[in-house]
């Protein structure tokens, strides 16, 4: 960081830190988009994992 509180702009960065920095946050995406799609599954009730054999609710596409 400089004076002002700021981190260093990217691309003035070395190479080495760059290529940790985007692996720490490709595996942060990916783990944070596992847990929310666990998280958000979809409901029992809801007929988006039923068969399209007519089961599906009322009113519903």
């Amino acid at each position: 960081e400089n004076a002002t509180g700021v981190g260093a702009p990217p691309w003035t960065q070395p190479r080495d830190e760059l290529v940790i920095d985007l692996a720490e946050k490709g595996v942060f995406a990916l783990v944070t988009g596992a847990l929310a799609d666990a998280l958000v599954s979809p409901s029992p009730s809801s007929s988006a994992k039923r068969p399209a054999l007519g089961l599906r609710l009322k009113g519903h596409a």
